[in-house]
């Protein structure tokens, strides 16, 4: 629908029309291929009109996507429109051959107080006069001058305007004034013609603030269009039109709600281990790779819901019913922002930080979390689900509850509670366990026979391990491994490698699907080459043994 707009012109002005095209649903209306055109028509039979189009000098699209453009019509133009009414109609014909009448109304002309013909120096539609000076420097360009940066005018980025126009007039706050739009990329146009020869002109965009200089100002600009060019000493006739001050910014839409997760697939079965062979000559000690994060590592409390990471994991905070406590280990899975998941340190005050074990995004998939404490969370396990190859804090990571298959959970984490000291391995040795994060069927007992975890019944059970060393001999080769029963098995994990540089040793050791029956036992077995007195950590990623049922 046309938005009806009635005009008021003197005859002896440039006539000037910014507009901005719209379609029927309010949005901008694409120019690109498009041919806009302003047409005159007298009210009364006999009189003149008037035609214009974006293929000449007098419509300029400056934004084809964003509909926007100026009709500048100079006094020569349109001599003979003469004082009367007549009505206008601003179109467009668009790319497809659609033609839609954007503006219309009625145009009144008015006789020039200057008589029929005389540009005005100054008047209400923003017109000035000023002499062309051809110099480049960054200087007052002279009474009632203006220059610009570069010979070509084309090429200029700055126009140097001094503070009075041609006839004397004090014009700064005018030249202030034409950066107050907030439109800040556009605020405005600015075009110079040639009063004696109005086909010589140059249209500019505003396309920042305006710089204060002592006697003159400087105006940042970019060239939109022109022909021609401007010789020193020429009167130039100045329009300036002002764009429109930015909108306001919209409110934000809804948040669409965040869709299921996928189901798990089902772990594959561990194929069987190959029989050991024999073995061969001990090569020469290669050096110790770093130490990694263990298979499961135990947690304080975990958060299903999303935590103010900034402010809700300090000291004395309480989460699911713990009240926290400096350096207690968080684990979180209910994130707004799924990147945010993973493992935090409590802080004293402040913002906590990710545990530096899994502050890199390939350290958690795969990862299990054994949760000790919490009012609806208390004795679970959880794990990432998440495959590798993200980013930490950009790639969403997945962390859920650990169940076996939708039946009872049915297993146990025994711990070391308290470091071992002392402990003499040389021959090998169940490592006993005195503490337990959780056990559904009494698998472990912390006074008799502590090493061991006990099938409650006949199936297929799940077993890890893990074990750190400290006090050790930097280089003394250390071997670890699962029993059944008091005996190596086929099957049952083993690791082995030496100690390294910082006195520590680390070693984990698993299996999968592995048949026992009921009373059937599992222990963790240490032998160390020399070392007659070492410590057994018990650090919340130290030492431990699990065992889970699985079918």
């Amino acid at each position: 629908m046309a938005k009806y707009k009635d005009l008021t012109f003197s005859e002896g002005e440039t006539w000037v029309i910014s507009f901005a095209l719209r379609d029927a649903a309010g949005q901008p209306l694409d120019l690109t291929g498009a041919l806009v055109e302003w047409a005159v028509a007298p009210t009364v039979a006999g009189g003149a009109s008037l035609l214009v189009d974006s293929n000449g000098a007098f419509i300029i699209i400056s934004d084809a996507a964003a509909g926007l453009g100026l009709v500048s019509v100079p006094p020569a133009n349109h001599v003979d429109l003469t004082e009367a009414e007549y009505i206008h109609e601003l179109r467009a014909t668009l790319a497809d051959a659609t033609v839609t009448v954007q503006i219309t109304g009625r145009l009144t002309v008015g006789d020039s107080p200057f008589g029929a013909g005389t540009a005005l120096s100054t008047s209400r539609t923003g017109q000035m006069q000023l002499l062309f000076d051809g110099g480049t420097t960054d200087a007052d360009p002279g009474a009632g001058e203006v220059s610009f940066n570069n010979a070509t005018l084309a090429s200029a980025t700055f126009a140097y305007i001094d503070l009075a126009d041609r006839f004397g007039a004090d014009i700064t706050a005018w030249l202030e004034a034409l950066d107050n739009s907030t439109t800040i990329a556009e605020r405005g146009h600015l075009r110079f013609s040639k009063a004696a020869s109005e086909g010589v002109w140059r249209e500019y965009v505003i396309t920042g603030a305006v710089v204060t200089a002592s006697g003159y100002r400087k105006v940042p600009i970019s060239h939109v269009a022109g022909a021609g060019t401007f010789a020193a000493a020429d009167v130039l006739t100045v329009h300036f039109s002002r764009t429109g001050d930015l909108g306001a910014t919209g409110a934000t839409g809804a948040t669409g709600a965040t869709g299921a997760q996928g189901v798990q697939g089902i772990q594959g079965i561990q194929g069987i281990q190959g029989i050991q062979g024999d073995a061969g000559a001990t090569g020469a000690t290669g050096a110790a790779g770093a130490s990694g994060a263990s298979a499961l590592t135990i947690v304080r409390v975990v958060a299903t819901a999303n935590v103010v990471i900034a402010s809700a994991l300090e000291n004395a905070d309480v989460l699911d019913g713990v009240t926290l406590a400096t350096n207690d280990l968080a684990l979180l899975t209910g994130q707004t922002a799924p990147a945010e998941n993973g493992v935090y340190v409590v802080a004293a005050s402040g913002a906590a930080a990710r545990h530096t074990s899994f502050d890199a995004y390939d350290e958690l998939p795969g990862s299990y979390f054994s949760v000790m404490e919490g009012t609806a969370k208390a004795d679970t396990l959880w794990r990432c689900t998440s495959n590798k190859g993200g980013t930490i804090g950009v790639t969403a990571l997945a962390i859920s509850e650990f169940s076996s298959g939708g039946n009872a959970f049915s297993g146990a984490l025994a711990i070391r509670s308290t470091d071992q000291t002392t402990a003499n391995y040389t021959a090998a040795t169940a490592v006993p366990l005195n503490g337990e994060v959780y056990d559904t069927d009494v698998y472990h007992d912390n006074t008799t026979n502590s090493s061991r975890l006990t099938a409650p019944s006949n199936g297929k059970y799940t077993i890890a391990a893990s074990c750190v060393i400290l006090s050790i001999t930097d280089g003394v080769y250390v071997v670890m491994y699962l029993t059944k029963n008091g005996a190596r098995v086929e099957g049952l994990g083993q690791v082995m490698h030496d100690a390294n540089a910082a006195a520590q040793w680390r070693g984990t050791c698993a299996c999968a699907d592995i048949d026992l029956v009921s009373g059937d036992y599992i222990e963790m077995v240490l032998v160390i080459q020399t070392d007659t007195s070492v410590t057994i950590d018990s650090s919340e990623k130290g030492t431990w043994l699990f065992m889970k049922k699985v079918s």
